[in-house]
């Protein structure tokens, strides 16, 4: 495996490297320390410190194997030996339903007797990708391959880790390899895929008499699955002085008292207004906050800052950058081990990747693939537009037309927010993940009027509902605009 070539290369060890990540082959793989599970005819081999639980129908019988981290509809957490409830027998439909309410980081391996799928959560934060050359699935570009790499003709790895160019429409750096795109199935053996979510009505706008029943609904949600993570596992909080912070710990303020740690990253003056209006939300809700300060650390060698990057671009499959607080060693400062709960994917709540228009204007396709954050600012060239259009138009065009009237939403969701799932590859000193990565949730929050969340009024209601003691807490913008 070229994941064991490099850490021997490296002098690490692979655990350590391609910590929480997973291969799924036709047999055993060489991937010393990782551990082995045998699933419908398949080895799958995972890191130890990756949950792994097979799944159970309604009459008992092994279906699937969840991946990852996972919470069900009913706010429980997949353990082994969970029911999947709903599934009578292995049926698809069934199959896809028990998937779309699960919340968490996660892919789950089933089968119905006949073939064998596997599904991801909602914005592929555990990503996902396949050689069908060799039949190797896996959670990133080395832990797929035994084989050297064969370099894609179509996109250039060399300007993803370095933030010029994310990988487009299945692409990585291999030109046989893809990775699956988001709410699709794949079907091992024979590499079809097909889109289970979001189903017909699933991103129909709401009218105004629902709204505040769905903010409700999204603050109970949120809250269980924050409750049920925190009482998983140990667990860390990030705090910010934006929103999706703080629309966390809101809806979680029941559960505050299992959280392990409560922290923010200071590295700069933004970081400093970020740990002062996340010192008054602490204080509020009575928790202790710890400021994790890079001035404390002590400044790395160029030669130990490459070693990381390096280390960074091989366990995330040279898709992204190595960010800053990863070099400087911010990122080992949360207690080891510990699953990180992020406010990821609430921006939804804002509607963050609308810039223009509403739900009932004519769809300008260049500009949403502009607005699938491929690239940025001169980046988004003409060539860049004749290349990928199509490809845009393909993606839009295969969603229900309820969804087809909000891509921006589903771009950000289906195009921009894998990236950070990558990323999270790199981050092995913890589990990263968003209790807000659930289909219930994205699927509530995009229904949400786009003028309603551009005002900042659902995540405001949000808070004043769940925590009302912090909704007058100065965010870190206003701290800075004094």
């Amino acid at each position: 495996m070229l994941a064991t070539d490099f850490a021997e290369t490296n002098k690490v060890r692979v655990t350590d490297c391609f910590r929480y990540q997973y291969a799924i082959s036709d047999g055993p793989l060489n991937l010393p320390g990782f551990a082995q599970k045998s699933f419908a005819g398949r080895a799958i081999t995972h890191c130890p410190d990756l949950g792994v639980a097979e799944l159970m129908d309604t009459q008992g019988r092994p279906v699937a194997l969840c991946i990852g981290t996972a919470i069900d509809a009913k706010g429980e957490v997949v353990r082994p030996g969970h029911i999947m409830a709903g599934v009578d027998q292995p049926d698809w439909h069934a199959i896809e339903r028990f998937v779309s309410g699960l919340a968490g980081r996660y892919v789950v391996l089933a089968r119905n007797g006949i073939g064998l799928r596997l599904f991801g959560d909602v914005t592929m934060s555990m990503p996902c990708v396949y050689d069908p050359v060799d039949g190797i699935v896996a959670s990133s570009l080395l832990m797929c391959l035994r084989r050297p790499i064969e370099e894609s003709d179509i996109q250039d790895y060399r300007r993803a880790i370095a933030g010029e160019e994310r990988f487009c429409f299945g692409n990585t750096r291999d030109r046989h390899v893809r990775s699956l795109p988001c709410n699709h199935w794949l079907e091992l053996g024979t590499w079809q895929q097909g889109r289970f979510w979001p189903r017909a009505g699933d991103l129909e706008e709401l009218p105004e008499t629902e709204v505040e029943d769905a903010i409700e609904q999204i603050g109970d949600r949120l809250g269980t699955t924050f409750g049920a993570l925190v009482r998983h596992a140990p667990s860390a909080v990030p705090l910010t002085g934006g929103n999706d912070s703080r629309v966390l710990v809101a809806c979680g303020k029941p559960h505050l008292q299992h959280v392990k740690e409560f922290y923010t990253h200071v590295q700069n003056r933004v970081g400093r207004m970020d740990s002062e209006s996340a010192e008054y939300v602490a204080k509020t809700l009575g928790l202790t906050h710890n400021k994790h300060m890079k001035s404390d650390l002590a400044p790395l060698r160029p030669r130990a800052i490459r070693r990381r990057e390096s280390w960074a671009h091989a366990a995330t499959g040279y898709t992204v950058p190595a960010i800053g607080e990863l070099t400087s060693g911010l990122l080992s400062l949360p207690p080891e081990g510990a699953q990180i709960l992020r406010g990821n994917v609430i921006e939804l709540m804002r509607a963050s990747n609308w810039k223009r228009g509403d739900r009932s204007s004519k769809h300008d396709p260049v500009f949403g693939l502009r607005r699938c954050l491929f690239v940025g600012g001169t980046n988004f060239t003409d060539t860049f537009v004749d290349r990928w259009l199509d490809s845009y138009v393909c993606w839009r065009d295969g969603l229900p037309e309820d969804a087809q009237s909000n891509p921006f939403d589903l771009s950000f969701v289906e195009h921009h927010l894998p990236n950070f799932g990558r990323l999270c590859l790199s981050f092995t000193d913890n589990f990263y993940l968003s209790p807000f990565n659930d289909r219930l949730l994205v699927g509530l929050a995009a229904r949400l009027p786009i003028s309603f969340r551009h005002a900042n009024t659902a995540n405001r209601r949000l808070i004043r509902l769940k925590a009302p003691e912090i909704a007058d807490v100065p965010y870190a913008r206003e701290l800075m605009a004094k």
